[in-house]
Order: structure tokens, then sequence, then C-alpha cells
């Protein structure tokens, strides 16, 4: 079926408002960007997730938003290089890293969403906590689930023998 153009541009301008509305200010990320280290631990954690399906996270989050921290096992600051090469490999881009915090950022292909990828190296407990959720918008479809499972593949082939 062949809708006119008419409609086919409202339906566009509705779902990027649905998509864009989640009621961050361009004030909120200056102070995300200014400090976004200390605004993404809460008491030495990665930050639960909010209520809405565009965030999935290893610390504070329960339900629908939890994953499982990624294991490893030998030297954490091997793992953690690991990690960041996977990251790479997979098209993110590292903002900021050192010895246990690391944030890195992915853009959707077709409208250049900005998603944020926090990791926390957990080096007494051979494990690497993790959270992926978008910046803006309710919905993600499942992107940062996705992307945290293909993480963990690609991070755990990449420990293997």
């Amino acid at each position: 079926m062949n809708f006119p153009f008419r409609y086919q541009a409202m339906l566009l301008a509705v779902i990027l408002f649905v998509v864009g509305c989640n009621g961050n200010s361009h004030s909120e990320d200056l102070v995300m960007k200014t400090s976004i280290k200390n605004s993404s631990l809460v008491d030495g954690q990665l930050l639960s997730c909010p209520g809405s399906p565009n965030c999935v996270s290893s610390e504070g989050s329960q339900g629908r938003s939890h994953v499982a921290p990624l294991a490893f096992t030998g030297p954490a600051p091997r793992a953690w290089q690991d990690l960041q090469e996977v990251i790479v490999a997979m098209g993110g881009h590292i903002e900021e890293v050192d010895d246990h915090f690391l944030r890195a950022t992915f853009r959707s292909s077709l409208f250049r969403f900005v998603d944020d990828l926090i990791c926390r190296l957990d080096d007494e407990n051979h494990s690497i906590h993790i959270r992926s959720a978008a910046r803006v918008g309710y919905f993600d479809f499942g992107v940062n689930r996705k992307r945290v499972e293909e993480v963990r593949t690609r991070f755990s082939t990449k420990l293997s023998p």
C-alpha cells in the first residue's frame, strides 16, 4: 500500500518525536560530558537503569534491565585491554578510560543516535560490570541488550585460547 508523501512525513515526524522525548535538557548533556565518571557511579557502582526499556546494566538494575557482568580469568589488566579492543572493533569510540572505569559511545547507523556504554572493572571478583543506555528516546528496540551480548560474545572469544 502506497501512502501519500504528507502521511509519510507526518509518520516520520511522530516517530522522531516519540524516540526523541526523554526529558533530558541540553544542560544535562553538558553536565554529562564534563563529569561522566562522577555521575555514572553511585557508591562505586554503576547507575541503575531508569524505568525506560532503553537501558541494561549489571549493577543496581533488576528485572528486564538486568544483565550479567562480564567474567574473566587471568590478569585484570589483560581483560581490561581485551574489552577495549572489543569495543573499538565493534565501532565504539572510547571517550574516557582509566584503570577501572571506561566510557564509550556508539552511534546508530540511520539516525546517528548516541548510546553510552559504561564499564567498571572489579578485579577482586574477576568481573567487569557493564551498562549500556540510549541517551535519547524511550524505546531502543533491544539495541543496548544486543550490544552487551555481542560484547560478551566477542570478549569471551578473545579470552579463549
